[in-house]
């Protein structure tokens, strides 16, 4: 398993409290290259059409990771993204 399978797989299964802003940019330039939106602000917006239709996402396909004082993201936000990465990514067949 690759240095990104295993930090998705802990924050599915066992996500730390918060992480760096870093580490999450990282997984968004991998698994969602230009779908997402981050201005140096409050919060990350991912959106992806493959989501549209989803009930627990936006209507444009889009969901929101709040972005702690511009520097960590919350355990719950990581494990959102860990979901949706394992829900578009397996249902594709696509490896990690």
């Amino acid at each position: 398993m690759t240095k990104r399978g295993k930090r998705l797989d802990h924050w599915y299964r066992n996500p730390p409290t918060d992480a760096p802003k870093d580490q999450v940019i990282a997984m968004l330039d991998y698994y969602f290259p230009g779908q997402y939106k981050w201005e140096g602000g409050s919060h990350i917006v991912i959106t992806d059409e493959r989501l549209l239709g989803i009930r627990e996402y936006g209507p444009a396909g889009d969901f929101t990771i709040p972005v702690k004082s511009g520097k960590k993201v919350k355990g719950i936000y990581l494990q959102r993204l860990a979901n949706v990465i394992d829900l578009l990514f397996d249902k594709e067949g696509e490896e990690e």
